[in-house]
């Protein structure tokens, strides 16, 4: 791994959700998982459900595509300054199974399977909620 050394002077980050990375700092690999299943239905609001096994869904039982062998590739690299220098970053979100790396890493494996499922009755303006407060009753 090149040796480098990232400077960043201001990080503002929002949100990182769950299964997410966020890393500062030089790392050998990062894997990061998320499986996420969810339903909604106005029959599930007040019964108690079955929890659904992932195995019987094909999109979490089919294997993780493998990427071929890539051949090697001699590459000569040189960076006439050894750091990386940023002012400011800001960031809004950084998702289910993504990174926000500031530094190197040798090896990254991420995946995310998301299933969602909402069969809701009325309009979806019902759904919403007025936030000036009028028209709430």
């Amino acid at each position: 791994m090149i040796k480098r050394t990232s400077a960043v002077d201001h990080m503002n980050i929002v949100n990182v959700t769950s299964t997410a990375v966020f890393e500062v700092g030089d790392s050998e690999t990062i894997n990061s998982t998320a499986w996420i299943m969810a339903f909604q239905s106005p029959e599930m609001n007040n019964q108690v459900q079955k929890i659904p096994d992932f195995a019987h869904y094909k999109i979490f039982s089919k294997p993780n595509p493998v990427l071929p062998e890539v051949k090697k590739v001699r590459k000569i690299t040189f960076n006439e300054d050894p750091f990386i220098r940023v002012n400011s970053v800001t960031i809004v979100l950084v998702s289910t199974s993504a990174t926000l790396h500031v530094g190197s890493t040798k090896s990254i494996h991420l995946q995310s399977r998301t299933i969602n499922v909402r069969m809701l009755q009325g309009s979806p303006s019902d759904l919403v909620s007025d936030p000036s407060g009028e028209g709430n009753e």
